[in-house]
């Protein structure tokens, strides 16, 4: 490929970038409303936010999603972080 095609396959790539992203940010926003509905729940019940089986299970089970290696471990820290803005999100009484 020369500079122009090259440049071409990066705006191509770029914009498939934005579709996943939008894809992602409307998951993510109806994932923090049903950690938000489980957070209620529980202080209803009057038991802890974490639960650390749970998120180990969550971490095991998803990670086998990842078909390629390189990036399972990305993928296990970014569902880390999700799953500590869903706590911080349940905590925050927004």
């Amino acid at each position: 490929m020369n500079k122009t095609e090259l440049e071409k396959e990066i705006i191509k790539l770029r914009k498939e970038i934005e579709i996943v992203d939008k894809e992602i940010s409307l998951l993510f926003e109806k994932r923090m409303n049903l950690a938000k509905k489980i957070g209620e729940i529980k202080k209803e019940l009057q038991v802890e936010l974490f639960d650390k089986d749970r998120e180990a299970y969550l971490l095991e089970t998803n990670s086998k999603n990842i078909q390629n290696e390189k990036i399972k471990e990305y993928y296990q820290r970014l569902l880390e972080c999700m799953l500590d803005l869903s706590k911080e999100y349940q905590r925050s009484g927004k």
